[in-house]
């Protein structure tokens, strides 16, 4: 019999085997998410107020 036959036979191995691929799926998405993460926010571009009117 080989591993993946066995792995369809038996759940609790497929399990066994899906769990920790998908565990460390989400630790690098963790880490991915937290190295790149939001730093000081980009500054607010003030425009030019607009020049007076004269009467």
């Amino acid at each position: 019999m080989d591993w993946k036959q066995l792995i369809i036979d038996h759940p609790m191995l497929s399990l066994l085997v899906v769990l920790p691929m998908a565990g460390f799926a989400a630790a690098i998405k963790i880490g991915v998410v937290l190295a790149t993460g939001r730093g000081d926010p980009p500054p607010d571009e003030v425009s030019d107020p607009p020049p007076p009117t004269s009467p």
